[in-house]
C-alpha cells in the first residue's frame, strides 16, 4: 500500500492560503492524491460485487450532490426517504438505505436508517413477533408504511444533509397521533431514551416526584375539605350555643322578674 504523507497534508490544511487556492495551480496535494487512488484501487479490489456497485453509486451521488442542501420535496416528520449515507466506518450504516425522518435540526435532518438484513430481522424487537428482541432494532413493515419487512436501526440514528435524501418513498402512519401512541412515536421516544440514558433517568425521577406531589396535593385537598367541614360544623355548633345562651339569659331574666314579684307580694 502506498504511503501518505499526513504531516505534509496537515501543513496544507493549516496554511490559510489553501482555503482559496485551487488544487490545479498547486502540486502539493497531487502526489498524496495519486497514492490515495492507488490505495483506493487496492481496497476496491477486495470488495464483493454488491459493495462495489453500492460504493460507486454513493461516490457518484457525492460528486453530483455534494453542494445540494435541499431535497426534491421538503422533508417532514415520519417520511420514509431512500437515502445515501455515504461511505462510513463499521458499525455505521453505509451507502443506500430507506430511512425515516425523526426530527429537523436546523438545515439537517435526523434520520433512522433501515435494513432488510435477515440476521437483524431475527434479532429485532417487535411487540408481538419478538417482544424479547433487541430494542436497538425495531422490526417494521407494510403496516408502518414500508415496502416490505425491514429493521429500523435505532442505534444508527444520525443527522444528515437534505442533499442525501434521494427519493421520497412514503410516510409512517400516526405522526399526528394526539396520544402519541403510534409506532412512529414509540421509535422517536426510544431514540431519546437510547441516546440520552442519563436524561431518561432524570426525567423518570422527576416524573415520579411529580406524581408524588400530585398525590400529596390530593391528600392535602382532602384534608382541607375535611377541615372546611369541621369548621362549618363548629360554626353551626357555636351559633347554636349563642342561641342557647340568649334563650338561657331570657329565662334567667324571667326568673328574676318572677322572684321580684314574689318578694313584693
Amino acid at each position: 500500500m502506498a504511503s501518505i504523507d499526513f504531516a505534509k497534508l496537515q501543513n496544507v490544511v493549516r496554511d490559510p492560503s489553501s482555503i482559496t487556492r485551487n488544487v490545479r495551480i498547486s502540486n502539493r496535494c497531487y502526489p498524496e492524491y495519486n497514492s490515495l487512488i492507488s490505495n483506493y484501487m487496492v481496497k476496491h479490489n477486495s470488495f464483493k460485487e454488491k459493495e462495489s456497485a453500492l460504493h460507486i453509486l454513493s461516490m457518484q451521488n457525492w460528486i453530483q450532490r455534494k453542494e445540494i442542501t435541499t431535497s426534491s420535496t421538503a422533508p417532514d416528520y415520519g417520511q420514509i426517504w431512500f437515502t445515501d449515507l455515504g461511505s462510513n466506518y463499521k458499525p455505521e450504516c453505509s451507502y443506500l438505505h430507506p430511512a425515516v425522518v425523526i426530527e429537523m435540526i436546523g438545515n439537517l435532518v435526523l434520520v433512522i436508517p433501515s435494513t432488510t438484513s435477515p440476521q437483524l430481522l431475527a434479532d429485532a424487537y417487535h411487540p408481538t413477533d419478538n417482544p424479547s428482541g433487541n430494542k436497538f432494532y425495531r422490526k417494521v413493515g407494510l403496516a408502518e408504511g414500508f415496502a416490505n419487512n425491514c429493521v429500523l436501526i435505532i442505534s444508527n440514528i444520525r443527522a444528515i444533509s437534505k442533499g442525501r435524501l434521494i427519493d421520497l418513498k412514503g410516510t409512517m402512519p400516526g405522526v399526528n397521533d394526539p396520544a402519541k401512541s403510534s409506532v412512529f412515536w414509540e421509535i422517536k421516544n426510544h431514540c431519546f431514551e437510547f441516546s440520552f440514558p442519563k436524561k431518561k433517568i432524570e426525567i423518570y425521577k422527576l416524573t415520579q416526584a411529580n406524581q408524588q406531589l400530585e398525590q400529596d396535593m390530593i391528600t392535602l385537598q382532602s384534608e382541607k375539605s375535611q377541615i372546611e367541614l369541621d369548621k362549618n360544623k363548629l360554626q353551626t355548633e357555636n351559633q347554636q350555643l349563642k342561641e342557647d345562651k340568649t334563650n338561657l339569659e331570657k329565662e334567667i331574666l324571667e326568673l328574676q322578674k318572677e322572684l321580684e314579684k314574689q318578694k313584693k307580694g
